[in-house]
């Protein structure tokens, strides 16, 4: 009897379950191409919109073609080791769209963002080169409460809470849709903060 060839990082990579709908609903709602839209918006009105969509087409597309050329080679994102080139290439793109930030005279709001991904960035790739797949879901919507929050759109304690919730909420469609071990949800979670609290000390 042949024993079976193991797929790399098996463990902590099991393939997604989407049997709970909501869970994978709040996925895909709150999904890294588009989760940074909503606090522009708030931030910023119309004008945070097209930043947003100016955002948008310089960082995730060159993400979201790199994920079609690893699927192509049964590279998944849900796998930890084909999120590598992910971050790289998020990374690049992020230091370009930041250049062009600057030159462009963009809101700070726009550009401190932007700043939050590029130290958010490398410590999400060392994570997932050394210790586990950290939950990218989890960090973007940390990024966007906690950026909200220091703005001081949060004020309010019911708006406050209801934002928190949609923190949660995020992070147990991710335990539910076996994306991420709790663990990789909290540290998720952690480098977002962290990340945006950074950024904001330097830019304020």
């Amino acid at each position: 009897m042949t024993d079976q060839p193991v797929e790399p990082f098996q463990s902590e990579s099991p393939k997604p379950n989407y049997d709970n709908r909501f869970a994978y609903a709040l996925s895909i709602i709150f999904h890294p191409y588009v989760v940074f839209m909503p606090p522009a918006i708030i931030a910023l009105g119309f004008e945070g919109l097209l930043w947003a969509l100016f955002v948008g087409v310089v960082v995730v597309i060159p993400i979201a073609i790199t994920v079609l050329i690893q699927k192509r080679s049964g590279r998944y994102v849900f796998q930890r080791e084909a999120r590598g080139p992910l971050y790289i290439v998020g990374w690049l793109a992020v230091l370009v769209c930041f250049a062009l930030l600057n030159v462009l005279s963009a809101p700070d709001v726009v550009r401190t963002g932007t700043f939050v991904i590029i130290l958010w960035t490398p410590l999400q790739f060392l994570i997932n080169t050394f210790v586990t797949k950290a939950s990218v879901h989890a960090s973007l919507v940390a990024i966007a409460f906690s950026g909200l929050w220091s703005l001081g759109y949060l004020s309010n304690p019911i708006i406050f809470m209801l934002s928190l919730m949609i923190v949660f909420a995020v992070a147990w469609a991710r335990k539910v849709t076996r994306h991420h071990t709790t663990n990789q949800i909290i540290l998720g979670l952690l480098t977002g903060t962290l990340a945006t609290l950074l950024a904001f000390l330097i830019f304020q």
